[in-house]
């Protein structure tokens, strides 16, 4: 096996055939420190179509796990009373596609990439992008349970997004908010009742940013959640989200779908969405997320 050593600053990084090095910030009120970090496939997959350099990760259709520096468990994500800081450039996602940063509740001490859920099933999900050229959300999918134990409508299938596809001010060559054909900066706050990590989850708010624009996305609380109770699509609300939080999440980056196709419909309605048109000839799809920093509110 070939070992190469990469370097970010001062850090010293190990790079093998079957993980990319993907070092991210993590920032407390005493600073910001550099966890060496590593990106790895299904165990029956690989990482075909997927690079980094230093702090960014560039990828066709896959997905992968962000894993400990050791490599032997996945790296956990503690999300409430912080702030979520990434840039992704979506100017090569056609809609069809779906360029993905998640988290969910799978077991965190579980061999990266042995196994696989999300709200389709029994875990807790967070999803704080998806996206393509046309639209982009996030969106809060809670499970009742935090343990996996889920089953029917114990999970929030659906769970409740907000998407950018109607707006004016995010959009592709868009000159007085967010230009999607440019890289831009995604912000999420997790914040609590208490204002402390051990409180309640009651609000995820994001925003976009692009040098001196910022446009905010929206903010998703209890009442939204509350909206859903009558189409058994509630799975316990914030309350089981913040539960959900409390494990620790796992990291995961995916990009699937086919361009220019009617795939993501629920997420770009391409047959009636003009933002698609920009790239209404590409066959393909490649995104890039970089400088992930998570820190305090």
């Amino acid at each position: 096996m070939k070992i190469t050593v990469l370097f970010a600053g001062a850090v010293a990084l190990v790079q093998s055939a079957n993980s990319l090095v993907l070092p991210y910030q993590y920032c407390t009120s005493s600073g910001c420190t550099t966890k060496k970090t590593n990106i790895v496939a299904d165990v029956s997959g690989s990482l075909s179509g997927v690079s980094t350099s230093g702090n960014s990760l560039t990828m066709g259709p896959n997905r992968v796990y962000l894993a400990n520096p050791a490599g032997t468990a996945y790296e956990p994500f503690y999300l409430k009373n912080r702030k979520l800081t990434f840039t992704v450039n979506l100017a090569k996602v056609p809609c069809g596609n779906n360029a993905a940063m998640y988290f969910t509740g799978m077991p965190l001490t579980a061999t990266p990439g042995s196994s696989y859920c999300d709200s389709q099933n029994t875990c807790n999900e967070m999803d704080a992008l998806e996206a393509n050229i046309g639209a982009q959300a996030f969106t809060p999918h809670p499970c009742v349970h935090a343990d996996q134990s889920n089953t029917g409508t114990d999970c929030s299938h659906w769970g409740y997004g907000i998407n950018t596809e109607s707006s004016t001010s995010i959009g592709p060559g868009v000159t007085s908010g967010i230009d999607v054909t440019k890289a831009f900066t995604v912000v999420t706050t997790f914040t609590t009742d208490s204002g402390t990590d051990s409180g309640t989850l009651n609000g995820v708010t994001q925003k976009f940013v692009q040098g001196s624009k910022t446009v905010t996305v929206g903010t998703v609380t209890e009442a939204d959640f509350a909206t859903l109770k009558s189409q058994n699509q509630y799975g316990g609300g914030m309350a089981a989200m913040s539960k959900g939080l409390d494990a620790g999440m796992v990291f995961i980056l995916s990009l699937w779908g086919t361009a220019n196709s009617g795939d993501m419909n629920w997420l770009d309605s391409s047959s009636t969405n003009s933002k698609c048109s920009s790239l209404k000839s590409a066959t393909s799809a490649t995104a890039t997320f970089s400088n992930f920093i998570l820190a305090p509110i």
